[in-house]
């Protein structure tokens, strides 16, 4: 597992574990401590209330929880309150932790366990144990926070206190687990396993449960993995611990995707999303989206993949999520080149080898800054050793010289009294003998503190020995990379170069300095890269720029380049770091993109040139909107293809004073829609002109055969459901009724203010039913009275999204609209929906065709 994907890993547990704290943690419960501690008139009670403050807020405030921490701190001192000012200083150290201050962090902890270790309370200093541990966990120094945990399960044995023995064998087993040693982590997890269930910890148990089943999932033991999931999710439901459930969910999807089994993978995703929407857990759902776009772009689902990867794209923005980021970008560069969209592919791969890059500067200035904070951690250690040291000497020489001082005070009263009083002599020989032999025994003592103090440097020492051999390492990697890798100091003068470079562009350290005075600026082949540097010093920040390179044996190199800044705690620019990745491949595939491009360009005029010319001929086989206003001068067609031709159509006939009106919705639109409109247009006026049929029910039938045989026999029997959905009305003028049949549509009918539904059978025109299933259509007649108001239409309108809000415009809201407006002018109308789809589509892509008829009798 690499560094990132673990800290991500991390970071997504730890927004899980704080959101039952900051739901719980109310606006009004945060006002109600403020007053309180305005009301508080004694400091122990003040101290009391901003430990409160801290506990309340420093899960997801951890910024506000330093603030309170640090008045706590102050206030502590001034009580001189030992066991407070020690909560206070861990308190501190939490939130320099959640503020990713590690630094600070360690030092706030050890200047706590100072404290505690002189109260002698080990059960809290286990508690700071396991949070130095968990710090150095972060920092990559397992074999330390591995030393830590220990400490607090030393501690954990001698308390007896099981529940801290757990969490110790928790840590361990998830610190194996990040380095690969499964079997050991499976182990402590186990143990700790065993006491939380003998502790009857169900919230604990399903979160260990959840550790070992990904364990189990790496080392590909998927059904095990599986198990362990499950026995958490239930775990979770049984205490109605809903981001435990989430937790497990999202897990049990991710082990059916890795084994290939999509459909399983979708169902888990889509329940642990259910349960985020509650909660707002903004990280996971972007990451839960993501993994669902690639279940869709894994499972060949390519319509499905667009709307998840769009909705995590949304998220992961606004948190920022690198890493999320990458994947994202990823998957649509993936998805564009199956598609054959191959512009959008080769934009998406850029965004991709950019959030890359970004992420490797940004692990890497995050080792070197892990490695610097362990190293000034141990120099403070050593110089805190050393200046003890001296101090031991010191008071040892001050000693010395007191001891003297006295000696000789009682040498001068001795010789004086000598003569006057032998007893007297006697007892300060005797008090002289007692104080001495009382100095030495203290000379012992300090003697022997000083050997001690010389130990702990001695291994201080080792310790430094040991960090200057992991930063050799760290060296290796940065030389052995196939990046080429460049130190300057804030000028731009080269300081270090890895063999990369040097191999790549054929120059030695020795040429690179005397060719291009050892300087960026006169290295580069970027044209621009004066106002590049200049850009990177004043604004702080990583810039990302491409320039074409010429080895020194001509050879012609294209490299993508990120320059860095390293900024030191007091703001001061001490280096910069410059990283080339050679993209000559992305450079020619980019070539031959855009030659693709532009025959695909020329292909397109030409295609829709003949789009058009069939949208004209389309146009000419609709019947004419003056034609129907003749019979219905009170009408409206509101017509709105997404494409130049359209899957929807609409046919009007006049025959035996009857007048019959269809608004048809194809299956498909652009062209294959078109094709079915045409097919439809032609089997109408054929069952109804031609063969002299009028009875609707008997029309539909007809229709559905008729379009079945036509496809069945250009289909060659491939099974797909193309058809068509219908709404058909006849007009009985000398009778004075209407008369009404569809087929999965319905029609809108007000009369007397009423609005009355009437819907058809549930089977589509064209559609394969089983062979019990006989196709049948049945008709509504009704009384035809002024004011009479009916509306036909396909579903293009109600399913359109909102630019806006991202959801659809939903059949109930299009309902009420068509009510809303019934009693205004039929132009009145038309204008109404046209305002009203425009404002709602905004920037949107129309997904279908629209069309809507409005008649008024």
């Amino acid at each position: 597992m690499s560094v990132t994907l673990k800290i991500l890993s991390i970071s997504l547990l730890s927004i899980f574990t704080c959101l039952h704290n900051i739901y719980s943690c109310s606006g009004s419960h945060i006002n109600e401590l403020q007053e309180m501690l305005n009301m508080a008139v004694h400091d122990s009670v003040k101290l009391r209330l901003l430990n409160r403050f801290v506990e309340q807020t420093i899960n997801y405030k951890p910024d506000t929880a330093l603030n309170f921490a640090l008045k706590a701190l102050n206030l502590a001192q001034k009580l001189n309150a030992q066991r407070e000012i020690a909560t206070s200083l861990h308190y501190i150290g939490i939130c320099y932790y959640y503020m990713g201050t590690y630094k600070l962090a360690l030092q706030y902890y050890l200047e706590a366990i100072a404290v505690m270790e002189q109260i002698g309370d080990t059960k809290a200093l286990a508690q700071y144990y396991i949070s130095i541990g968990t710090l150095y966990t972060d920092l990559n120094n397992y074999d330390k926070s591995l030393e830590y945990f220990l400490k607090a399960i030393e501690i954990a044995q001698q308390l007896d206190n099981e529940r801290l023995m757990s969490r110790c064998f928790n840590n361990i087993g998830l610190n194996y687990y990040y380095t690969g040693h499964y079997d050991d982590a499976l182990k402590f997890l186990e143990n700790s396993v065993d006491i939380k269930s003998k502790l009857g910890d169900k919230i604990g148990l399903a979160s260990t449960f959840n550790n070992i089943g990904e364990v189990y999932r790496a080392i590909e033991d998927y059904q095990k993995a599986l198990d362990y999931f499950e026995l958490s999710l239930k775990t979770s439901m049984e205490e109605n611990e809903t981001r435990g459930i989430s937790c497990a969910l999202s897990n049990i999807g991710t082990t059916y995707k890795c084994m290939e089994n999509y459909e399983k993978a979708e169902e888990y995703f889509f329940k642990s999303l259910s349960i985020l929407d509650e909660q707002g857990n903004l990280a996971s759902k972007a990451l839960l989206y993501f993994k669902l776009g690639d279940v869709y772009l894994k499972s060949g689902k390519l319509n499905k993949v667009e709307y998840p990867l769009e909705n995590s794209l949304e998220l992961a923005l606004s948190i920022n999520s690198k890493e999320i980021l990458k994947n994202i970008y990823e998957a649509y560069s993936n998805y564009y080149e199956i598609r054959g969209d191959f512009e959008n592919a080769l934009k998406y791969r850029k965004l991709y080898m950019e959030a890359k890059d970004s992420l490797i500067t940004a692990e890497a200035s995050e080792n070197v800054a892990n490695y610097q904070v362990q190293y000034e951690t141990l120099k403070k250690e050593k110089e805190l050793a050393l200046l003890s040291k001296d101090r031991f000497r010191k008071d040892l020489e001050l000693t010395r010289k007191k001891e003297e001082i006295r000696r000789q005070k009682y040498l001068i009263i001795t010789f004086i009294i000598v003569f006057i009083l032998i007893i007297g002599f006697s007892v300060l020989l005797y008090i002289q003998y007692k104080q001495k032999k009382k100095a030495y025994q203290l000379l012992a003592a300090q003697n022997e503190e000083i050997s001690q103090q010389k130990e702990e440097i001695e291994c201080i020492a080792e310790k430094l020995e040991q960090a200057n051999t992991e930063l050799e390492q760290l060296s290796i990697v940065a030389r052995k990379t196939d990046n080429a890798v460049m130190i300057m100091d804030p000028t731009g003068k080269f300081i270090w170069v890895n063999e990369c470079l040097l191999r790549k562009y054929e120059y030695s350290f020795q040429e690179l300095i005397e060719d291009d005075d050892g300087n960026i600026l006169k290295y580069s082949a970027h044209p621009d890269i004066l106002n590049i540097f200049k850009q990177c010093i004043a604004n702080r920040e990583t810039i990302i720029y491409e320039s074409l390179t010429v080895t020194k044996k001509g050879n012609k190199i294209w490299t993508q380049t990120t320059l860095t800044p390293i900024i030191e705690p007091d703001g001061t620019i001490t280096k910069l770091i410059a990283i080339d990745s050679d993209i000559t491949g992305m450079k020619n595939a980019e070539a031959e993109i855009q030659k693709q491009s532009n025959l695909l360009k020329q292909k397109n005029i030409q295609i829709t040139a003949s789009i058009d010319y069939a949208s004209r001929i389309q146009n000419a086989i609709l019947p004419p909107e003056k034609m129907i206003k003749n019979y219905f001068p009170q009408s409206f067609i509101f017509f709105r293809p997404r494409d130049i031709v359209s899957g929807d159509f609409y046919w009007f006939a006049c025959q035996n004073g009857k007048i019959y009106l269809a608004v048809v919705d194809c299956t498909g639109h652009g062209v294959p829609g078109a094709f079915m409109s045409i097919i439809g247009t032609n089997l109408l006026d054929d069952i109804i002109l031609d063969k002299q049929i009028h009875h609707l029910p008997e029309i539909l039938e007809k229709l559905h055969y008729r379009v079945i045989k036509i496809l069945d026999s250009n289909e060659q029997g491939t099974g797909q459901d193309d058809g068509m959905d219908i709404s058909l009305c006849c007009f009985d003028m000398e009778n004075n009724k209407i008369e009404i049949s569809s087929t999965n549509q319905v029609i809108y009918v007000i009369q007397n203010n009423i609005l009355k539904t009437y819907r058809g059978t549930v089977h589509s025109i064209g559609e394969k039913l089983r062979r019990e299933t006989q196709f049948t259509c049945t008709m509504t007649t009704i009384e035809m009275l002024t004011g009479t108001t009916i509306y036909m239409f396909s579903d293009g309108f109600q399913d359109q999204f909102s630019s806006k809000t991202g959801r659809k415009f939903l059949a109930s809201h299009f309902r009420q609209l068509l009510f809303d407006m019934h009693h205004l002018p039929m132009s009145e109308q038309y204008a109404v929906l046209d305002n009203t789809f425009r404002e709602w589509k905004g920037n949107s892509k129309q997904i279908d065709d629209v069309l809507i008829i409005g008649v008024k009798i």
